[in-house]
């Protein structure tokens, strides 16, 4: 999974939205796309990890084998 680009998106000015309440669906919509973003975040920091362990162990296993052919 390759990681999206960043994206500035546009950000409406307060005296720009019609009311109060529309203000506030703004922040909302805000912080549920902030809550996606994260948690994307997340799953990359977690599969990074798993192919680090990965290739950490697969370098690991060769080590043993060169060294018991040598020996």
């Amino acid at each position: 999974m390759q990681p999206k680009q960043m994206q500035k998106l546009p950000r409406p000015r307060p005296s720009l939205l019609s009311s109060e309440s529309d203000y506030i669906s703004e922040i909302e919509s805000e912080y549920k796309q902030c809550q996606q973003l994260e948690q994307q975040r997340d799953e990359l920091k977690n599969d990074l990890e798993m192919k680090r362990r990965v290739l950490a162990e697969t370098q690991n296993d060769q080590k043993i084998e060169d060294n018991e052919i040598v020996h």
